[in-house]
């Protein structure tokens, strides 16, 4: 855990990206009804007309290359901060589309891996 300064209600820096930097950080209240759908559908269309990827990087089930991907883009989002700061909004700029990109191929491959599974409705 890497704790900061409470913001926008994450007190550890996991939190923050987790809330995609802030930028989904309202809870929707459970249990979920047709206007939780409705947000979750907005959120999930922004995503996906924000970002493109490739075949190659969505059908994959090499779970060392996400962990890999992952570890890249750590090493340096603890530069410049320490334990207990306050995250500068510099930060929130310079990571808030990074993490939007990482949730949206995550939403891709996990609908991929799904669809491997279980077969897909097409």
């Amino acid at each position: 855990m890497f704790p900061v300064k409470n913001h926008l209600s994450a007190n550890e820096l996991h939190a923050v990206w987790d809330n995609a930097i802030y930028t989904y950080h309202t809870s929707i209240k459970k249990p979920f009804t047709s206007d939780s759908y409705s947000s979750f559908l907005e959120i999930a269309n922004d995503l996906m007309k924000s970002f493109s990827f490739t075949k190659d990087e969505i059908e994959t089930i090499d779970f060392k290359k996400f962990r890999d991907e992952s570890y890249e883009i750590a090493t340096s989002a603890y530069e410049g901060i320490k334990e207990g700061d306050v995250l500068p909004d510099s930060y929130v700029s310079k990571f808030s589309e990074i993490a939007k990109k990482r949730a949206a191929l995550a939403g891709y491959r996990l609908a991929y891996i799904i669809e491997l599974i279980f077969g897909s409705k097409r």
